[in-house]
């Protein structure tokens, strides 16, 4: 009878440890695909927010170049505008502290100085405008390193 309870205390703990071995293989694999899905969405964002931010300095460009017929453009700006608004804010909600920082950094800029120079009728002066595209090429430029930083550390 001492050996038959052996033998049940046996089965039961290699049982146990079956189970938790499954438990444990599931919730690391669970916690694998999780940060693989963040990682997914987070270059989704990223990658969104750079199309918008090269389609927003292009049509600014085309936008200051058109002279007087800046209105026939303004609803193609307005849209690249949105656009950049709306991936820049997707970034901000799943991005490290760092990039969100680089972010709002290129945002201040394009509503700060880039947005309040549109809509006047009046056209600024080239280097005005020409500057203003830099810094904010510049601001890009800072966003994708600071993608590329975050990604080489995951």
């Amino acid at each position: 009878m001492a050996a038959d309870a052996g033998t049940i205390v046996t089965a039961l703990i290699a049982a146990a440890a079956g189970l938790g071995g499954v438990g444990i293989g599931s919730w690391m694999t669970r916690s694998t695909q999780e940060t693989n899905w963040r990682r997914d969405r987070r270059f989704n964002a990223y990658a969104d927010l750079i199309d918008a931010a090269g389609e927003f300095n292009v049509k600014t460009a085309e936008y200051f170049q058109a002279g007087a017929n800046q209105s026939a453009l303004r609803p193609e700006w307005d849209r690249a505008l949105y656009n950049l608004d709306r991936a820049a804010t997707r970034v901000q909600l799943i991005a490290p502290k760092a990039t969100r920082d680089v972010v709002e950094h290129l945002m201040d800029h394009a509503a700060g100085t880039i947005v309040p120079m549109t809509g006047h009728g009046v056209t600024p002066p080239t280097q005005q405008v020409q500057s203003a595209l830099n810094d904010f090429i510049k601001r890009y430029e800072d966003f994708m390193k600071a993608g590329r930083k975050e990604f080489k550390a995951d």
